[in-house]
């Protein structure tokens, strides 16, 4: 998902993703791969100011600390002077600004090449009176011919959700695993994790998810313990992959995931 963002003709990548598995993580590792190797403006927008800032705070801050190949970059010294406050982090050849959807002034003040907006089924309908916070932070990136920019969230209300529509635009990739016992790929659903229940015809009394194993559609059954190899995109004889369900879909330079 991460290599996505200097994929060869994409320039928008949508992350649809449940809460808790990563979803922002990866934004970051890409916003810093950014910093260190195409280093550029970059705009990072959550949903509120102070959300940005705890950003800022608790995980960009202490990642530039902690990583030998970031540090160097920012530099230790974090008063006004350095160039360095919680909302604005310069680094050589960039600028790192974050803002919150709710603050129309920051998202209109400063062009960026890339773009990370994240929990945008969060985002404020307007961004003061200046319309949608999206539309306003897409305009940012206009003038740059390689820009790029991720959209990310936890999914709202069907029907209305902002990713989902972003998502239904894109080519729609989904993660195709191999069965460990027939090699018959497959998309992971939800309706065939199974565990032992009252209504499962197993004679259990009561449910046991511990006891959970997973349905191929050849009927195999998959215990948890086999998962992680399922999982891997190499070094193993039938590694997993992203296959794109929707090829060429919505405007052909959008990667969905």
């Amino acid at each position: 998902m991460m290599d996505a963002g200097n994929e060869p003709g994409i320039e928008t990548v949508v992350f649809l993703i449940a809460a808790q598995v990563g979803k922002t993580a990866s934004m970051l590792n890409m916003l810093f791969y950014f910093c260190a190797h195409a280093p550029s403006p970059i705009l990072f927008v959550m949903p509120t100011k102070t959300l940005a800032e705890d950003l800022s705070k608790e995980r960009i801050d202490t990642a530039i600390r902690d990583t030998p190949a970031l540090a160097p970059l920012f530099g230790k010294n974090k008063t006004r002077s350095s160039g360095a406050t919680i909302l604005k982090k310069k680094f050589p050849g960039g600028l790192l600004a974050l803002a919150g959807a709710n603050a129309p002034s920051t998202l209109a003040s400063r062009p960026a090449r890339i773009l990370f907006c994240d929990e945008v089924d969060d985002f404020c309908a307007s961004s003061g009176t200046k319309g949608d916070p999206i539309t306003i932070a897409d305009a940012r990136t206009t003038n740059f011919w390689n820009r790029v920019k991720v959209y990310a969230s936890t999914p709202g209300i069907k029907g209305i959700s902002r990713i989902e529509k972003l998502l239904a635009n894109s080519d729609m990739r989904v993660y195709m695993v191999a069965c460990p016992h027939c090699h018959t790929y497959q998309e992971l659903v939800w309706e065939s994790l199974k565990w032992p229940g009252p209504n499962s015809g197993s004679g259990a009394t009561k449910h046991e998810p511990g006891k959970c194993y997973y349905v191929c559609i050849q009927g195999c059954e998959i215990l948890e313990a086999e998962k992680p190899d399922m999982l891997r995109d190499r070094g193993v004889e039938f590694p997993a992959y992203w296959k794109k369900t929707n090829p060429g879909g919505g405007d052909g330079r959008t990667a969905g995931f």
